[in-house]
């Protein structure tokens, strides 16, 4: 009897059918004591799984290794954990089942976001004593949630030119990067040369470790070896940004290029979405989406998101003409869709920004 009341009140925190069966006896003399069965102890045994599967449910939608503990879905499996809250107004003991969800928590529950991680930017100090030296390999992330992204991947046959102090333009990532648990930068940079062996310009790990006393809410700073890398870890929801051509100069397609940047309040305006020079034009149709580097970005919820335009449309017979100059600014929220536009001398573009978990999980935890 001790050992399974020593089990039962720790396992009740963690789980509502487990809460059921300690409260039970404890409000109703009727109530038998019950045992642990089979249901129970997979449960248990479940815990990390289950919360994991919880944290990854914005990502993935199956929980069909779950369905024998009666989960098929991802309300499901957060009542069962006990995270979803119920109105302080109800006078009774409320109902443990999925139905709460819509009840009584989307009108009373107030949104909260994740810990995730921003890359701001990686600033190359020293390529080979070469200005300009040709950079390539791979830069990647590596979190708890899905397999690693990279934000920065070229080949040897398809180096880029830079010089010392400038920015490598990366290419992610695709989606924000958690902070719940440890999460690794690997790095590895080289630079190509034509007579001589490739050299190695940065190889090495930034490691952020949970347990530690780290920092939140403002950029951090750590040089790996040449490679100079930004990491602001904050509590804050995902931002998706969208940017569509309406107008450029009335052609179609329009030769796109120019500038698109996001900023919130501690990136500093370094997020680059869009980068082209002149000779680099991007033929872009209206209606048609502008090709961004990336599109997923992190933003503080004290904070908001800025998405800055200077495009240009491309004339080979004139002098070329602006077609979008300023910005919008969005406030953070848990969830929501904003559309703004920004307009220039010659043309519009509209800016698209989805806040916030694609399968709306934040609308209840």
């Amino acid at each position: 009897m001790l050992i399974r009341l020593i089990l039962m009140f720790p396992e009740a925190f963690r789980f509502r059918a487990v809460a059921d069966l300690v409260y039970g006896p404890m409000h109703d003399s009727i109530t038998q004591q019950a045992t642990i069965g089979p249901y129970i102890a997979e449960l248990i045994h479940d815990w990390g799984a289950l919360s994991m599967a919880l944290r990854r449910s914005d990502l993935f939608a199956s929980f069909t290794e779950f369905r024998g503990l009666g989960i098929s879905n991802v309300a499901q499996l957060a009542s069962l954990l006990g995270l979803v809250l119920w109105s302080s107004k109800t006078p009774t003991r409320p109902s443990f089942s999925t139905e709460a969800i819509s009840t009584h928590a989307a009108s009373d529950v107030t949104s909260k976001g994740r810990q995730l991680v921003e890359i701001f930017w990686v600033q190359i100090l020293n390529i080979d004593n070469e200005n300009p030296g040709d950079l390539y390999g791979k830069i990647q992330i590596v979190d708890d949630l899905e397999s690693p992204q990279y934000i920065f991947t070229r080949s040897n046959t398809n180096y880029i030119s830079i010089r010392p102090n400038e920015f490598a333009p990366l290419t992610g990532p695709t989606r924000a990067i958690s902070a719940y648990d440890t999460f690794y930068i690997d790095v590895s940079l080289m630079d190509h040369d034509t007579a001589s062996s490739d050299d190695e310009v940065s190889k090495g790990q930034i490691v952020w470790n949970y347990f530690a006393d780290n920092i939140y809410d403002q950029p951090v700073s750590q040089v790996v070896k040449g490679m100079f890398g930004s990491i602001a870890v904050s509590y804050a929801v995902t931002a998706t940004v969208q940017v569509k051509l309406i107008n450029g100069d009335n052609e179609n397609p329009a030769n796109v290029y120019g500038t698109l940047k996001a900023t919130n309040i501690v990136s500093n305006g370094l997020i680059i979405l869009f980068n082209k020079k002149s000779n680099e034009y991007v033929d872009i149709k209206p209606q048609q989406l502008i090709p961004l580097l990336r599109s997923v970005v992190v933003v503080p919820l004290t904070s908001s998101i800025q998405v800055i335009a200077d495009l240009w449309d491309q004339d080979t017979s004139s002098a070329d003409d602006p077609i979008a100059q300023g910005n919008v600014t969005f406030a953070a929220a848990a969830s929501g869709s904003n559309i703004g536009k920004i307009s220039g001398k010659f043309g519009v573009v509209e800016v698209n920004v989805l806040l916030g978990h694609p399968l709306g999980l934040d609308n209840f935890l």
